[in-house]
């Protein structure tokens, strides 16, 4: 079965967060808002990340390319789906 990524396959990933702030999960989630057309929401959740981890080399990376207002994922890969 192959889903597509909507908002609500995403309610989990917030309690999670909160009780392991992962690095690559503050990055996923940031591209599935920007893949949903939320680049608003992709920023708030770098700036989340970035105030957690400021020296980290990634987290910066990734919110000077949505500053930028670069897409994180390009081509083929923007158009992912999970398949089950």
């Amino acid at each position: 079965m192959t889903r597509a990524l909507d908002g609500k396959s995403m309610e989990w990933v917030e309690p999670f967060l909160e009780q392991i702030p992962d690095i690559q999960v503050f990055q996923d989630l940031a591209i599935a808002h920007q893949q949903l057309g939320n680049s608003e929401s992709a920023l708030a959740v770098i700036e989340r990340a970035h105030a957690i981890y400021p020296a980290q080399q990634q987290v910066a990376e990734v919110r000077e390319r949505l500053l930028r207002g670069e897409r994180l994922i390009s081509g083929a890969d923007s158009r992912a789906t999970t398949t089950n």
